[in-house]
This record gives C-alpha cells, sequence and structure tokens, in this order.
C-alpha cells in the first residue's frame, strides 16, 4: 500500500481524478485524504485494520475516503448506494465494521439498523 501514496507523491501536480467537471491533483487528493485519515484515527496511531464501512457518491470524495481508511491502517468496506437497508445492515454486520461514515443519507441508515 505505501508503494500507492509514495507513487501517488511522486506524481505530485498531476491529474489524478477529473470529478464534476473538476480536475484534482494527486497532491490535493492524498492532503485530502491525509486530513480525513487524522479524523478516523482520533488521536489514535493506527486503526489496526479495523473494518471502516463508507458509502459516497464516486467521485473524488470517494476515493479521498477510501485512500484516508489504507492511510490509517483500516480496511475499506464500500457500501453500494443502491442497495436496500437489509444489505447494507448484512454487510454492516458481517464485517464487523467498527466505523461507518459516509454522506447524511448512510446517517439515516445507520439510525435506521440501531433502532
Amino acid at each position: 500500500m505505501l508503494t500507492l501514496f509514495s507513487n501517488a507523491a511522486n506524481a505530485g501536480n498531476t491529474t489524478a481524478i477529473l470529478s464534476n467537471e473538476k480536475l484534482y491533483t494527486y497532491n490535493e487528493l492524498l492532503n485530502a485524504s491525509k486530513a480525513f485519515a487524522g479524523i478516523l484515527l482520533q488521536n489514535k496511531n493506527d486503526l489496526h485494520e479495523s473494518r471502516v464501512c463508507f458509502m459516497v457518491t464516486p467521485g473524488f470524495d470517494y476515493v479521498k475516503v477510501q485512500w484516508a481508511i489504507w492511510q490509517a491502517g483500516g480496511i475499506a468496506v464500500p457500501l453500494c448506494l443502491s442497495h436496500p437497508l437489509p444489505s447494507l445492515q448484512y454487510v454492516i454486520e458481517d464485517t464487523e465494521a467498527t466505523v461507518v461514515g459516509g454522506i447524511t443519507t448512510i446517517r439515516r441508515i445507520i439510525k435506521g439498523i440501531n433502532n
């Protein structure tokens, strides 16, 4: 995994992603994912391969979140935006995810699972 991030750092200002008609460089992606990794870690050093479920629309934010999870030492478990609640609940429970995050929609879904 470290090769991915070192290669991205070497690419610097090269375009990494085109999302919603906006170009993002590898530097922007690395900076954004490192910042989000810090939020995930919550003053810990490592997630120690904890499963982290996330539901994010495809694009820059999806890659940012996925890379942040990897940088923090977690295992990324993407949740499909179009799956029904029982399917999402199954994945979250089956993976024994310790962290679940994403767009506002997932917050509503998780409230449904917890109730």
